[in-house]
C-alpha cells in the first residue's frame, strides 16, 4: 500500500493504491473507516457518492492486481487547513489467515484550504480614553501552523491626527511576531494623560506582513479627550460679610 501522506486541495481529490504482496490462501478483505471527525473533511468515494469507509477484497486469482480508493476533500466554510487526518484500514477476521496477523494499514491525508490566506488586526477596544492601554493583536487565518515566527509591521496612517511618541499615545512595538505554530500575536498601545482640551483624536493602524505576504485591513481607535476638571474640597463655605478668605 502506499506510505506517503496524501495532500489535497479542498474541493480536490487524491488517490491510494492498495495491492498484496503474496498469493493468499483465501480472499483478503479489508476496510478503509473514518472517523465521524475525519469524514467531516474527507469522503471516500464509492460508486459516485462520498462514504466514510470502503471494502476492498482480493481473490486469490487476483491478489497482485492493485485497487485504487479515491479521497474526496469536502468543501467547508472555515478558514483552517488540516494536517495528519487518518483513515484506518481493519484486515477483515474472514480473511487468509496468514494476512490477520499483520498489522492494519493507516493512511494520512493533508488538507490544503482552498479559502485565501489573510491578516487581520485587531484591538482589545477601538474608543479608548486617555490613561487607558490597548492590546493591538495581528492574527494569521487560514494558515497552517508555520515552522517559524512571522513578523508583522506596524504602521501609524498618515491621516491620523493623534501624535505619537509619548504625546498622544505611545506604541510599544512597530512590529509584533506571531510565533512559530501559533496563529496570533500582540503589542501595546498606551494612551497618553494630558490637561488640554484638543476633541478626540484618531489613530489609523494598518499591517503588513513579508512572509507570508499579506496586508490587513486598517483599523482606527478613536481617543476620547479626558477635560480637565475643577474641583472643591468641601461642600460649602461660609465668609464674614466684613471681608474674609476662603
Amino acid at each position: 500500500m502506499d506510505t506517503d501522506p496524501l495532500t489535497i486541495n479542498e474541493g480536490d481529490s487524491a488517490e491510494f493504491t492498495v495491492v498484496l504482496t503474496a498469493r493468499p490462501s483465501t480472499a483478503v478483505t479489508l476496510r478503509f473507516l473514518m472517523s465521524s471527525s475525519v469524514s467531516a473533511e474527507l469522503g471516500i468515494l464509492v460508486s459516485g457518492n462520498l462514504q466514510d469507509n470502503i471494502f476492498v477484497t482480493f481473490a486469490t486469482t487476483s491478489w497482485d492486481t492493485a485497487q485504487t480508493v479515491t479521497v474526496v476533500a469536502r468543501e467547508d466554510a472555515d478558514t483552517d487547513s488540516e494536517t495528519g487526518l487518518e483513515i484506518p484500514g481493519r484486515i477483515q477476521r474472514t480473511s487468509a489467515i496468514e494476512y490477520q496477523r499483520l498489522s492494519d494499514p493507516i493512511v494520512t491525508v493533508n488538507v490544503n484550504d482552498n479559502d485565501p490566506s489573510t491578516l487581520t488586526l485587531s484591538a482589545s477596544t477601538q474608543t479608548p480614553s486617555e490613561g487607558d492601554t490597548v492590546e493591538v493583536t495581528a492574527s494569521l487565518n487560514n494558515q497552517a501552523p508555520r515552522a517559524t515566527d512571522t513578523t508583522v509591521t506596524l504602521s501609524v496612517d498618515a491621516g491620523s491626527t493623534a501624535m505619537g511618541g509619548g504625546t498622544d499615545y505611545n506604541l510599544s512595538s512597530t512590529t509584533i511576531v506571531i510565533p512559530a505554530a501559533e496563529r496570533e500575536g500582540t503589542t501595546t498601545l498606551t494612551i497618553a494623560t494630558d490637561r488640554a482640551i484638543e476633541g478626540d483624536e484618531t489613530i489609523i493602524l494598518s499591517a503588513t506582513s513579508a512572509n507570508p505576504t499579506l496586508t490587513a485591513t486598517a483599523i482606527t481607535l478613536t481617543i476620547t479627550d479626558v477635560p480637565p476638571s475643577l474641583s472643591f474640597a468641601a461642600s460649602s463655605y461660609s465668609v464674614q460679610e466684613t471681608g474674609g478668605n476662603v
